[in-house]
């Protein structure tokens, strides 16, 4: 087996797990996605080492001692494996984005209620407009951010007026992640397809 395919394999296996390990944080606002935290990021790049040396040295030996139809039917199952890991994540992300985004709309009818009886509390509208930002109505956050501001001028409110005025920028809904497990799986068939017709010609 290649030096260049066992290479490309574990590298593109690596970025499919440490993508979907990453994505509950980049996507869905899981674990603090505004936090930076080098820690963190130290973490998961020690993780892409370990997983990128671990791969390429057991695609190096079971090359070496599988013959070549055991070997990518290997493969098969570690692709299958990491498609089943991005889609258990993925149904699990999108669970406790579910979760958080309830219990943040529990708050704010709460606060709002609040606010009916205290209208000039600015400490409830600052909340409020973090609230409505993290479930995406940038509109009532930028709402409540100017109201808090004019109750409460002071250069933290200021900054998050200005802050919520830039306009964002749409996440296209072809994710890297989306492409690089799209691209590795149509890899592997075309392989599995080389290895059969090989086998044929035998």
């Amino acid at each position: 087996m290649g030096v260049l395919y066992i290479y490309v394999f574990a590298l593109i296996f690596t970025a499919i797990i440490v993508s979907t390990l990453e994505r509950g944080r980049k996507k869905y606002g899981l674990g603090g996605a505004n936090r930076i935290s080098p820690l963190r990021d130290l973490n998961i790049f020690i993780l892409a080492i370990l997983l990128f040396g671990v791969t390429s040295l057991a695609n190096a030996v079971l090359g070496a001692v599988l013959r070549p139809p055991a070997f990518v039917l290997l493969q098969v199952l570690l692709a299958g494996g990491a498609l089943l890991f991005a889609l258990v994540m993925e149904a699990r992300y999108l669970s406790e984005a579910r979760w958080y985004r309830s219990e943040m709309l529990v708050e704010i009818a709460a606060l709002r209620k609040e606010l009916d009886k205290d209208p000039l509390n600015a400490a409830y509208l600052e909340r409020l407009s973090e609230l409505y930002k993290k479930i995406g109505d940038m509109k009532a956050a930028l709402s409540c951010a100017e109201k808090a501001y004019a109750l409460d001028p002071d250069e933290p409110n200021r900054w998050k007026v200005e802050n919520l005025k830039e306009p964002v920028l749409p996440e296209l809904d072809i994710s890297p992640f989306r492409a690089l497990v799209t691209g590795y799986f149509r890899y592997l068939a075309g392989l599995l397809s080389v290895a059969v017709r090989l086998r044929r010609l035998k």
